[in-house]
């Protein structure tokens, strides 16, 4: 033994413990206040925004400090990236959008589209550094050769993923697979709509009808019966066209050569059903031209909070943007999130649904959860939005209990190669109740669930760093197997050679690929010199 071997293992001993340490209680006050309510499945902000002039930032609140993010405060924040499904659970690839979620990778030069650069290849039960072109589809997507994608077909790598060391693959473009809220939830929504109740009180208005003018334009009503109707609703007349033609759209009114007459505009506002059809109708006039269309598409297929600056960023146009946000959020299709985030209302779902139907692609709904076991359910969950998935977490909890949720939850991710399940077991049990925690202190020996029980429970204790490493490769593994990028963890990786070492032999299914992800540059040039030194990329 070598004067260096003693001291490598008082520093494994002793800094090591104490360094991961400071990451679990770093991630736990970072998630104190995430933990309880459920927090928004949200991307992180794009590094180079698109400006969008004009905007201000919708229910905005007061600024609050921002905290350092680790590896255990991103585990459960960033689940809305990381879309790989599970082995066993096919999945359908769809919009871009909705796979990625609103991020984007560094663009690249164009005078390094085609060098050669280093990227790993998985080879069998390890990984090895590879010389591939970077016009290449990438490891992740075209190089798993015998894995459950070969098969699949993926789209030609974007040029703004081309920076990374790996890229996420990208399919054809499909309908979701969505949850719809029983359409009387959806209704309430609708006849919270101020343009749908507006086309209401028209039809009544028009009475046993009103005189319509016809000529090279859309069907009009005459001025002077615009201006008294405005009059008599409480409107201005510049406002009358718009809500004449919700009432045409909604089934409320109808038009014959000369007169526009009224239909039975109270019975549709009563049945549940025939009011969401008929918002859903309307919704091109509440929500106006493009670009409205194109962003409820991208919240629609999401399901998730986006900010304006990367949904301008992802149409690739920021003209009219504020404007049509803000439509979209007075006719109840979208919501403002406390973040200054946007996302798509249930009732928006319904109305997406409806026009996805139109197009003669039906989005595919999740079964109900009543009858589905704890591994049925995180396998789901795979295939789903995040907003559909806390959703049907919540469901399933409910139906069950907390106590009986929990145990079987955690009885179905225990295995090490069940990595890919843990992150949505513990999203689903946040904020399930006193009776979820004691069974969460059951586990906070076990060796693959000690580390996300910490977490949990927001108390470090006697939690050990193989249990630590296990947790924190769980969620380099998600972002690595999706194409993301890895979290920059200053604390954690104070002494990168020790870090990687206990990664290598932590038993992790998932550690080779993400140290060979480490050791590609993943996290700076200091953790790739350590990871090349581990037996990743060495025989013996």
């Amino acid at each position: 033994m070598t004067i260096v071997e003693p001291f490598r293992f008082r520093l494994l001993r002793g800094t090591i413990p104490y360094l991961l340490s400071l990451v679990v209680e770093e991630g736990l006050r970072a998630l104190g206040e995430l933990l309880l309510p459920y927090p928004e499945l949200a991307p992180p902000r794009p590094k180079d925004p698109v400006p969008v002039p004009g905007h201000v930032d919708i229910e905005a609140s007061s600024p609050e400090a921002k905290t350092p993010r680790t590896a255990l405060s991103d585990m459960c924040e960033q689940l809305g990236e990381a879309t790989a499904p599970p082995t066993g659970l096919p999945r359908r690839e769809t919009a871009r959008a909705r796979s990625r979620c609103g991020t984007s990778g560094p663009p690249v030069s164009e005078g390094d589209a085609g060098a050669p650069r280093a990227m790993w290849r998985p080879t069998g039960t390890r990984s090895k550094v590879d010389w591939i072109s970077a016009s290449a589809a990438g490891p992740v997507s075209a190089a798993h050769v015998g894995s459950r994608r070969h098969e699949e077909k993926t789209a030609p790598p974007a040029t703004e993923d081309a920076g990374l060391p790996w890229r996420p693959e990208r399919g054809e473009e499909g309908p979701p697979r969505v949850r719809l809220v029983p359409v009387e939830r959806a209704a309430l929504q609708a006849r919270g709509c101020p343009g749908l109740a507006d086309a209401l009180r028209l039809a009544s208005w028009v009475g046993s009808g009103a005189p319509l003018v016809r000529g090279s334009g859309p069907e009009r009503l005459r001025s002077e019966d615009r201006s008294r109707a405005a009059s008599d609703l409480g409107l201005t007349p510049k406002e009358i066209p718009q809500v004449f033609e919700t009432a045409l759209r909604a089934g409320f009114v109808h038009t014959t050569a000369s007169e526009v007459r009224p239909e039975d505009a109270l019975e549709i506002w009563r049945d549940d059903d025939r009011l969401v059809r008929a918002w859903a109708r309307s919704l091109s006039i509440l929500a106006g031209p493009d670009p409205a269309p194109r962003v409820l598409d991208i919240l629609f297929t999401s399901g998730c909070g986006w900010h304006l600056e990367e949904l301008a960023q992802e149409l690739g146009d920021a003209e009219g943007l504020p404007a049509a946000v803000h439509a979209l959020i007075r006719s109840g299709a979208v919501e403002p999130l406390p973040d200054g985030q946007v996302r798509i209302t249930r009732l928006g779902d319904h109305g997406m649904a409806h026009r996805w139907r139109d197009r003669g692609e039906p989005p595919l709904e999740h079964p109900p959860t009543g009858g589905l076991r704890a591994r049925e359910l995180l396998l789901l969950l795979w295939d789903s939005r995040p907003v559909d998935a806390e959703s049907m977490g919540a469901e399933w909890i409910t139906e069950r209990g907390a106590r009986e949720a929990a145990r079987s939850l955690l009885a179905a991710c225990t295995d090490p190669v069940d990595w890919r399940l843990r992150v949505h077991a513990f999203r689903v049990l946040r904020g399930a109740g006193p009776e979820a925690d004691e069974v969460l202190d059951s586990y906070r020996d076990h060796p693959v669930l000690g580390g996300w029980v910490a977490h949990a429970r927001r108390r470090a204790g006697r939690v050990r760093p193989a249990q630590l490493v296990m947790a924190v490769l769980d969620t380099y593994a998600l972002r690595v197997d999706s194409g993301m990028p890895l979290p920059q963890d200053t604390e954690l990786w104070r002494d990168p050679e020790a870090v990687t070492r206990l990664m290598w032999g932590s038993g992790h299914p998932a550690a080779d690929s993400v140290l060979s992800a480490i050791a590609l540059g993943a996290l700076g040039p200091r953790p790739a010199r350590a990871a090349r030194r581990t037996p990743v990329f060495y025989a013996g």
